[in-house]
């Protein structure tokens, strides 16, 4: 049954998608997706802090990927960037986005044109799309973002389940026409990017070979909540743990061969593991707690104007004597 707005809807969704042209990202959206723990209102701050002259850049545990995109939009960069993370949907929607960019926004502005901007039916639809195995490769990728919009932000890392639906993100500002068609923007940003469904260990291994004019950044489950973010929704599957001492010891071997920066939570245990590191703690602000927490910043090199760029940053120089 067609109704009296569907008509115009295919005509505005035509002229959408006739256009050839790329929009141009707003300076305060910094990632398609939304991630617990990402870095999107971090990383104005966090560029000012790389190493000077960078080639290939390496992004494990990559989440959403804010770091990467605004390298990409500064060019901070001349080689190629690695995308990793363990996330199957995640990986998949990268690589579709990278891949398929005009066929992802038009599967997208047709289900909002059936179901609107946000709500329980679209939600639900994504995750019995997202559950089935017979959906293809688009249409995880669609169900992905569409999940990832309408869920809470604690939810979004995690196994796909329908009790993590919120009205807070299910509105049309998050899912609107505009929003679908940025992901042309980010697909391009996306192009020549190797994206990988690997461990960050493997993505260490693939950085130190390659020496010292590229670098890594790193977000990791943070100490205090690394289990958490790993809780499967079915309490009678084993629990995938996160292990720190593990991946202290897969960052002290990048010393002196690679760059590299990793952000994790400043409690005295998670100082600890990076002790071999200079170290910077900072006050961060989480939407989706909705309040502020200590971080530490640790990188393994000196940028030019270090000095002066911590300082007005307000960063507090925590390094263990040794790197201070």
């Amino acid at each position: 049954m067609q109704t009296r707005n569907q008509p115009q809807q295919t005509v505005i969704r035509q002229m959408l998608l006739s256009s050839s042209q790329v929009p141009t990202l707003p300076l305060n959206v910094k990632a398609p997706l939304k991630w617990s723990g990402g870095k999107a209102a971090l990383v104005n701050d966090l560029v000012l802090m790389l190493p000077d002259k960078i080639k290939n850049t390496y992004f494990p545990c990559c989440g959403a990927g804010s770091m990467f995109f605004e390298m990409k939009r500064r060019d901070l960069f001349s080689g190629k960037a690695f995308l990793t993370d363990k996330n199957d949907n995640l990986v998949n929607f990268f690589r579709v986005l990278r891949d398929h960019p005009w066929e992802l926004v038009s599967m997208l502005d047709l289900r909002h044109a059936r179901y609107g901007g946000g709500g329980r039916a679209i939600f639900d639809l994504a995750v019995d799309e997202l559950h089935s195995d017979q959906s293809t490769d688009l249409q995880r990728a669609a169900s992905f973002w569409i999940y990832n919009k309408t869920a809470s932000f604690s939810a979004v890392s995690k196994e796909i389940r329908r009790n993590a639906y919120s009205d807070v993100f299910a509105t049309e500002k998050d899912i609107s026409r505009q929003a679908i068609r940025y992901l042309l923007t980010f697909g391009k940003m996306l192009e020549g990017t190797v994206i990988e469904n690997e461990c960050y260990t493997q993505t260490f291994r693939r950085a130190l070979l390659d020496g010292t004019n590229s670098f890594t950044f790193i977000d990791p489950p943070y100490f205090e909540v690394g289990d958490g973010l790993y809780e499967p929704e079915d309490k009678e599957k084993p629990k995938d743990g996160f292990d720190f001492a593990k991946f202290s010891r897969a960052c002290e071997r990048l010393l002196g061969e690679h760059n590299l920066m990793v952000t994790l939570d400043a409690n005295e245990s998670s100082l600890e593991k990076l002790n071999f590191m200079k170290q910077y703690r900072h006050s961060v602000f989480y939407r989706g707690t909705k309040k502020y927490e200590d971080e530490q910043v640790a990188i393994n090199y000196l940028p030019k104007f270090w000095e002066a760029t911590t300082g007005m940053l307000n960063w507090e120089d925590i390094s263990p004597d040794w790197a201070a």
